[in-house]
């Protein structure tokens, strides 16, 4: 009975302040109207709470009286009030909007308990209760709350990163700062927020969670912009190519952020056997889409949209990440460079393998700061640059102080050794990031510098050899330079090579054009050493046409050993002796070697010969083409030879 006494003095009480309440005049005292409400219904959650806990139990026990349906109920009449109070306020103004909105949250939070409590204990009613209702008492602040959270968010972001300090709170060896740290908490009270809102109409709720999603990915990239511009604070100034460990801690900072709001099945099997729980995943929206498609088959189309705005947002702050890497490696290739060039100087210009412990020292004391500090996606991330960066250093080390195939030599061996020191044992990179194609293209190029020049010539005639079968294999409408036709064998009892230069057919002319000629070329000269520089050429009158006749017969001697040798070839190069003096290039074509058909003797040698009908192209320069000449122009003999007699007549097409 006291009990009884003590639960009617209080409902009594309750009224009372709620009269009071609802006669405020909501215009001029909004915020004290909305403040008491909200003290007076905290009171009302906490009685009810007591009720449920302890005060309902006794009544069952002791008189079999369901004494929560009897309270809910009593209540009922009250709660029309307050929802036309609440109502009220969301037409009202106010100096200080931010706390108005802010208390309706927590004023709805707490009607939503009183919901659930109600719900629990008046199932049968429940429906035509007016605490049903509250989601309608409130749907107009909704939008309201979210736009503060997400302010809020921004703005204690910023904060976060003006008051930004290192600590290793989150693992015992990769640091963080404190502002990652806030920002997490930050997003956990977005989560909360959620969670606490659960709102019951599919389509607001649709909405409500679309706004939430952009509020979340806007605030994770202000983050990041704002972390990042702290990044250019963060390189050493003493000359050392690796950033400092604060750099270390933004990228991983970044990285974390990338992480948290990447979709579950997008984040990257690097970061190891335990993914990192998602901001999708904490929010619980899976259920909330398989809600929305059951209720209003809108949950896919909203999954859709929320994963696309998180995998948008994620490839911006990667893009960032991106960023800041590329400033470390801008400051890694000059140092480096410095570095090698100083061990140059030391060892008399010579680079070579002994050099290399002093390069592994360098590597090893400064990516031990990368290895100890970076997250390992972002680690192995930095590592792939570093690799292909210094795979660059040496190409532009080379150009500059490497004049020897001897010296480009141990380049690649140096290179191969640190490509081993880079997989370190399995630790580092592996597969196709240490083979990858910029390794490819720096092994290609260095055993091209490496090779002798009398074997890089027979690489270079047997490029011009692929060129021409390319030129064959195009349709003739393709075929823009003309062709030539010509007789060719071989006569095995005088060693020499017998050609008649028949005709060229639809060579374009031009009003230049005035004497076109031929000159033929047996190349490599290096190797056929009775004439290296021998041309033979047609002779030069005036034919002003399209397919200009010649009807000429060379014999050029050649071994029959070196016939059947690949990389031999006969050149022959049309060109044209215009009214001005002046040779103008018009095509090549040329004839390997080992096709030339054989002949015993001179009575055979006219059933045996081979016609041909070439088509002539204009040399596509290959790396091949290009060292030579760059050997020429360092005064290398061979190159220069066939430079002069060979190179030097394309030069204009080049």
């Amino acid at each position: 009975m006291l009990l009884q006494n003590s639960v009617v003095g209080w409902y009594s009480m309750y009224s009372t302040s709620l009269s009071v309440v609802a006669s405020n005049d909501l215009d001029e005292n909004s915020e004290e109207t909305l403040a008491a409400l909200s003290g007076i219904s905290k009171h009302v959650l906490n009685e009810c709470r007591v009720i449920k806990d302890s005060v309902a139990n006794i009544f069952m026990t002791l008189f079999n009286v369901d004494y929560t349906v009897n309270f809910f109920l009593a209540l009922d009449s009250r709660f029309e009030q307050i929802g036309r109070i609440v109502k009220g306020l969301a037409a009202t103004r106010t100096s200080n909007e931010e706390h108005l909105i802010s208390t309706t949250y927590q004023l709805y939070v707490t009607f939503q308990e009183l919901q659930e409590l109600s719900r629990v204990a008046e199932k049968r009613f429940f429906g035509d209760q007016q605490l049903s209702l509250i989601h309608v008492w409130f749907k107009s602040y909704v939008v309201k709350w979210i736009d503060l959270a997400a302010m809020k968010c921004k703005k204690g972001i910023t904060e976060a990163i003006k008051n930004d300090k290192q600590t290793m709170a989150v693992t015992e060896d990769v640091g963080y700062s404190s502002s990652l740290v806030d920002t997490m908490t930050l997003f956990h009270n977005m989560v909360v927020f959620w969670k606490n809102l659960k709102w019951p109409d599919p389509e607001e709720a649709y909405s409500c969670s679309s706004a939430l999603t952009i509020s979340i990915a806007d605030a994770a990239l202000h983050y990041v912009v704002e972390v990042y511009k702290k990044a250019d604070q963060c390189f050493s100034t003493d000359g050392k190519f690796i950033a400092t460990v604060q750099l270390c801690t933004i990228l991983n900072n970044m990285q974390t952020i990338r992480d948290k709001l990447s979709p579950p099945e997008l984040l990257s099997d690097e970061i190891g056997d335990t993914k990192p729980v998602g901001i999708i995943d904490e929010l619980g929206l899976q259920e909330f889409f398989d809600w929305l498609e059951q209720e209003k088959g809108i949950g896919l189309k909203l999954k859709e949209f929320v994963n696309r705005t998180m995998h948008n947002t994620a490839d911006d702050i990667s893009n960032k990440m991106s960023t800041g890497i590329f400033h470390l490696e801008k400051q890694y290739i000059p140092a480096v460079q410095k570095f090698i060039e100083e061990i140059l100087l030391k060892h008399g210009g010579a680079l070579s393998v002994e050099n290399l412990q002093y390069l592994e020292e360098y590597f090893n004391t400064n990516l031990t700061v990368l290895s100890k500090n970076l997250l390992y996606p972002t680690f192995k991330l930095v590592l792939r640059k570093v690799w292909e960066a210094t795979l660059r250093i040496f190409m532009e080390i080379g150009d500059t102080h490497l004049t020897k195939p001897s010296q480009w030599q141990a380049c690649r061996n140096i290179a191969l050794s640190l490509k081993e020191y880079f997989r370190a044992d399995g630790e580092g990179l592996v597969g196709d990031d240490l083979d990858s194609p910029a390794f490819k293209a720096f092994l290609f190029d260095v055993d091209r510098r490496s090779q002798p020049t009398n074997i890089l010539v027979l690489k270079c005639c047997s490029d011009l050899a692929a060129q021409q079968t390319m030129a064959v294999d195009l349709p003739t409408k393709q075929q823009q330079f003309g062709e030539l036709s010509l007789t060719i064998g071989y006569l095995k009892t005088s060693s020499v090579i017998e050609v008649k230069v028949l005709e060229a057919r639809n060579i374009p002319v031009n009003k230049t054009c005035y004497m076109p000629y031929v000159e033929l070329q047996m190349l490599p000269g290096i190797l056929f050493h009775d004439n290296p520089n021998e041309l033979y050429t047609t002779k030069k009158y005036k034919q002003q046409t399209q397919n200009p006749q010649f009807r000429e017969t060379f014999q050029i001697p050649s071994h029959s050993s070196l016939m059947q040798l690949e990389g031999t070839i006969l050149s022959l190069v049309a060109s044209n002796y215009d009214a001005t003096g002046k040779d103008h290039f018009l095509g090549l074509c040329v004839v390997p070697c080992n096709i030339i058909p054989h002949c015993i003797d001179a009575s055979e040698l006219g059933r045996s010969s081979m016609m041909l009908n070439i088509p002539l192209f204009h040399i596509t320069t290959s790396g091949v083409f290009l060292e030579l000449v760059t050997r020429h122009q360092r005064s290398d003999e061979v190159a220069s030879q066939l430079y002069t007699t060979f190179i030097k007549k394309l030069k204009a097409n080049l």
